[in-house]
């Protein structure tokens, strides 16, 4: 393929002969199997053309929710060029192109308006060679003139050169020069009307069909042709540059300012998903069913709890309703333990005939008491463990609600307390507490996730990443732009998490606010590149919620936020102490409940672990991306 400078090149072919492919091979995003490609006296790919070359996509490659003027402005910033020369640009194309209002959203507009608006973008910086994939597709006939007319304008004093490819086989007669493809192959090269003439045609549809009867007959091994595979590689700057980066995030930052919706969502998620957590999770459970047999005084609900008498097992009774139980009364004791099998309480109370009589007996002569003294005085419990948590509860509460109870009757405490002295070290906590440095971390894990698919399924399905690395934009500079304007977005989703905790809810936060706010936002950042790293990987973004998902049952699972990490199989211990937020969980749990500084090392090598995992999934998030074929 010979492209002579400042002539018009016309490109033919089917859909599926190669057209595209060949100018993704041209502008240097794809390479040959075979050959070399020149390209402005320099040898592609790895040349530094992007400023000389105006390339418009086969696909529109626009944010739909930017106006012209912004798109124009963004992708002017990608060029190098300053918002006076872009605003210029705008009038001038505005009028060639008959483009619509500038302050309106590009999704509005028809296929037509925004194939327009791409080519616009491509003949923005007055390229030296402009390549075209089907400028014209989807405009009327009165325009389509107007722009061929522009593009032979151009190409008059010989400094501008434009590759073209089109379905319109019959137009492009007005270009210098004709290139015919089909299957891959260049059959014919020469200009429209050495084509006609050579092959006796009127028309240039009739020339490519008497072609392509040749080219059938012609035996040809593809094997043969693309037998040596170009080990050249296409070379790609780790390191962003300050302009294309600004660029970026200036898109990012406008795209996110637009979608008022979203921000809200993610705004909102951090405090639905703390107040759910202080809500729900580490309180005493309440309306919890009991089946009671009180052989002694029958129905209490009627009857005084007093101490005197044989009213202490009424006493008793009501100082357990104190902590959230409901008394149902039944005859027998079957009857009872009947309602607990049948589910219908969690449990069953026996409480024997002559409990009140023989209780002072047991107090008054304690180990030297009757065996029936302490039949009698015993009460009988059945609970249904396969609800263990709650089992658990049950166990808990009637031992204080006795202790309670025996207190109020003037009974010594000793007795039923068991010979052990504790002291505590730090204050009791919750387990609503005692969880919330892991919910800290997965909730702000998971919008940092969030952030990041839904900005990488923006570039993808609404923007043309063919178009952004044809005019120089790293896949470096695209993932830190987007890690940069994530970042921010996610500060203020830590101020509203803790907000809701702490000022809210009234959790314990017995050390620095600072520090508690600086790892909550690292966890977010953390989930940002992981984010970024799983959309180097799958490409849509319910792939990318479902990886999300199954890693934060995984953090919920492995690393101590739930339960101890010394309950684990001894298998996972290991594995547990390497994973991203397992020390990030133990250093927001020391600096909220201990109150322990920055210097201590159960709190830094918090911060030194996520900063770890987060700079891992960074550098893989760029190096799959540039491995990647987009």
């Amino acid at each position: 393929m010979t492209v002579p400078k400042g002539a018009i090149y016309g490109l033919l072919g089917a859909s599926g002969c190669g057209k595209t492919t060949i100018l993704s091979c041209i502008i240097g995003r794809k390479l040959l199997n075979k050959g070399d490609i020149y390209v402005l006296d320099q040898k592609i790919p790895n040349a530094p053309i992007e400023s000389r070359v105006g390339y418009m996509p086969q696909k529109n490659g626009l944010y739909g929710d930017f106006t012209i003027k912004e798109a124009l402005i963004f992708f002017g910033r990608v060029l190098g060029m300053d918002q006076g020369e872009v605003m210029e640009k705008v009038v001038y194309l505005t009028d060639l192109l008959m483009l619509p209002d500038q302050n309106r959203p590009i999704k509005y507009m028809s296929g037509g308006q925004q194939r327009r608006i791409s080519l616009a973008i491509a003949l923005l910086n007055d390229a030296e060679l402009l390549i075209l994939d089907e400028p014209i597709a989807g405009l009327d006939s009165l325009l389509r003139q107007m722009v061929w007319d522009h593009f032979v304008k151009l190409t008059e004093d010989g400094t501008v050169t434009i590759i073209i490819t089109t379905h319109y086989i019959e137009e492009a007669l007005r270009a210098d020069l004709v290139g015919i493809m089909r299957g891959g192959c260049l059959i014919a090269e020469d200009s429209p009307k050495h084509l006609l003439r050579r092959h006796h045609a009127e028309t240039l549809e009739e020339v490519f069909l008497k072609l392509s009867l040749v080219q059938n007959r012609i035996e040809r091994t593809d094997l043969e042709r693309f037998s040596h595979t170009n080990s050249e590689r296409i070379e790609e700057k780790w390191v962003p540059r300050r302009n294309q980066l600004r660029a970026m995030i200036y898109k990012n930052f406008l795209l996110f300012g637009k979608r008022f919706s979203t921000l809200i969502y993610l705004g909102l998620l951090p405090i639905v998903a703390m107040s759910i957590y202080c809500m729900v999770i580490g309180h005493n459970p309440n309306n919890i069913i009991m089946a009671v047999t009180n052989m002694e005084m029958g129905d209490c609900n009627t009857t005084d709890a007093i101490c005197n008498g044989t009213g202490a097992s009424c006493a008793f009774l009501h100082h357990l309703q104190y902590y959230g139980f409901i008394m149902h009364y039944y005859s027998s004791q079957a009857q009872a333990r009947a309602m607990v099998e049948q589910g219908e309480a969690h449990g069953s109370i026996v409480i024997k005939k002559n409990f009140s009589i023989a209780l002072r007996d047991r107090a008054l002569n304690g180990r030297y008491s009757s065996s029936l003294v302490l039949e009698e005085s015993t009460i009988d419990i059945f609970r249904d463990l396969s609800e263990i948590h709650l089992a658990f509860y049950l166990r808990f509460a009637f031992h204080k609600a006795f202790e309670t109870f025996l207190q109020s009757c003037g009974y010594k405490r000793s007795f039923i307390k068991i010979p052990l002295s504790w002291e505590t070290v730090y204050e009791e906590l919750s387990f609503t507490d005692f969880c919330l440095p892991g919910i800290f971390i997965a909730i702000s894990y998971l919008i940092g996730v969030l952030l990041s698919a839904n900005a990488m399924n923006t570039e993808r399905t609404e923007g043309d990443l063919e178009r952004l690395f044809a005019m120089g934009i790293t896949k470096s500079e695209l993932i830190i732009s987007h890690l940069i304007i994530d970042s921010v977005l996610v500060i203020p989703h830590a101020f509203l998490s803790m907000f809701t905790a702490f000022v809210v809810f009234k959790m314990v936060i017995n050390g620095s606010v600072l520090l508690t706010g600086v790892i909550i936002t690292l966890s977010s950042v953390c989930g940002i590149c992981y984010g970024l790293m799983l959309s180097s990987i799958v490409e849509t973004q319910i792939s990318i919620g479902i990886a999300a998902v199954i890693t934060n049952i995984s953090i919920m699972l492995t690393s101590g936020m739930l339960w101890p990490i010394e309950g684990i199989h001894w298998l996972l211990k290991p594995i547990t102490q390497i994973l991203p937020f397992r020390k990030s969980i133990e250093s927001l749990r020391n600096i909220l409940h201990r109150d322990r500084s920055f210097g201590h090392p159960e709190v830094y090598v918090g911060f030194v672990s996520i900063t770890v995992w987060t700079t891992i999934f960074l550098l893989l998030s760029i190096l799959l991306m540039r491995i990647r074929r987009d």
